[in-house]
Parts: C-alpha cells; structure tokens; sequence
C-alpha cells in the first residue's frame, strides 16, 4: 500500500538487470488524488519479469500506478489489473539512452483499464484479457509512437477486449496521436487475430476519433500495417470501423477480419 508521496523506484542510479517481481499487491488507489508519482517505477530494467502481480489504479486515474521507463527484453505477464477510475495502470514507455525495445505484455487481465505503450519497440501484446467488469468504461489497448524517429514492430496479437461484462461501452485497439509538437511514427505494426467486443468495436490504426484531430500531426504515420483475422462484434448497431487514413498510413494488408453486429432492443412504458 502507497501513501502520501510515497513511490518504490528501481532502476534510480543504474540499469535492473535479471531481476523478478512477483506475487506482490501493489495498491496505488491510496495515493492522494493530487498526485503525480506512480506507486512503482522501473528505469531501464532488462531481461526482467513481472509476473502474478495485482495492481490496483492511482487514485488519480491519469497517472499509471506502474510504469517502466525504457530498458529491453522485459516480460510482463499473468498480472491482474483493475482501477476504480479506469486510466492505464500499467504504462511502458522510452527512456534516453537505453533501447527501449523488446517488452512482451501477455497472459494478464486487465479490468476495467487500459494499456498504454509509447515509444517502444519490438513489442508484443498477446493473449491478454480485457473486460470492464468493475465500472462499465470504455477499454482500450492504445500505441503511441515516439517524440521523433518511428517505433519498430509493435504486435497486437490474439487479445480479447470485451466492453460488455460490467455495462455497454466501447472496446478499441489503436494507434493515438503524441503531445503536441511530436509525432507518433510506426514502422510495423501488426494486429492480428483479436476478439473485439463492445457498443462500437474499433480497430484504429491512427486514431479512435478521427471526426476529431484527423489532420493532427501529431498523428504522425504508420507504415506496413497488417490488419488481418479480427473479429469485431457491436451489441447496439454502433460503428465498427477499421480507420487507416493515407498518406498517413502506407502499405496496410487488411485482410479475413469479421465484423458483427447484433442490436439489442429495450421496451419502454
């Protein structure tokens, strides 16, 4: 349990090397709303594990209640992960100087939350389980490319995002768009074999909300995209789409996804 400003950081004056985390309860909900420390914090971690943890949000839900910070070859899996304000518990993003490259999210559950990758590469998000049990939200997994240069082979693989489990809401897979002033560049990036279940059930290889920052270049592009054996079901008629948008997206193979809809009636008196 974290208090106050209280935060565990590993990694402060050098890199964690083969190290394992496991079996911990890492309670950020006691945070004061205020804050703007995650509980855990890992700076260039490699060739570590975190495995059968549980984590529960930041009070505040804009602030994740364990991130990593660059380092490579980091394997993150069976964790359980819920928050009582939805948000991202679980943030990975760069770190200068370090490789930022080669993390495998796999195997957790996540509840009610979302998960949030910047500016990494050789990344794969597998077989991990979303649903929105505790607050009905709107679950997500969400890319972001880095600052400048382009991140390399980002893999969303056999996910299952169902936003029908605790309330009707949205379900989405996508790209996001940078800070202004930066950009959001990926070279390969791969979503393959998802179930993606919700109200509106969205693979989006820019952004979920184009109506919004289309031209934003904070966007920035995405090339050799693969879109293929995806299966997106809506329960109210609501929009399905696959958003990909040129020039900004070049070289997409969309191909064999499966896109549902069912509506669902109400009486009223």
């Amino acid at each position: 349990m974290f208090t106050g400003v209280g935060q565990m950081w590993f990694g402060s004056s050098g890199a964690v090397l083969n190290a394992t985390v496991s079996t911990l309860t890492i309670n950020a909900s006691t945070l004061p709303s205020t804050s703007s420390e995650a509980a855990m914090r890992f700076s260039n971690a490699q060739n570590c594990s975190f495995n059968n943890n549980q984590l529960l949000g930041h009070a505040n839900g804009a602030v994740p209640a364990v991130f990593f910070e660059g380092g490579s070859n980091n394997q993150l899996s069976h964790n359980a992960i819920t928050s009582s304000l939805g948000g991202a518990p679980l943030q990975l993003q760069p770190l200068g100087g370090t490789p930022n490259s080669g993390f495998v999210v796999t195997q957790n559950t996540f509840d009610s939350t979302n998960l949030l990758l910047i500016g990494l590469s050789n990344c794969q998000v597998t077989n991990n389980s979303f649903n929105n049990r505790t607050l009905g939200n709107t679950i997500g997994i969400e890319v972001c490319g880095p600052w400048t240069g382009a991140s390399q082979n980002i893999t969303i693989d056999s996910n299952t995002l169902d936003a029908t489990v605790g309330g009707w809401n949205g379900a989405v897979i996508s790209g996001i768009e940078n800070d202004p002033g930066g950009q959001s560049n990926i070279n390969g990036f791969t979503i393959t074999n998802n179930i993606v279940k919700g109200t509106g059930a969205v693979i989006a290889v820019q952004t979920y909300t184009p109506d919004n920052n289309l031209a934003d270049p904070a966007l920035g592009t995405k090339t050799n995209v693969t879109i293929t054996g995806n299966q997106l079901s809506s329960l109210w008629g609501a929009q399905q789409s696959i958003f990909a948008v040129a020039p900004m997206v070049q070289s997409i193979r969309s191909l064999s996804n499966q896109i549902r809809c069912k509506i669902r009636l109400e009486s009223k008196t």
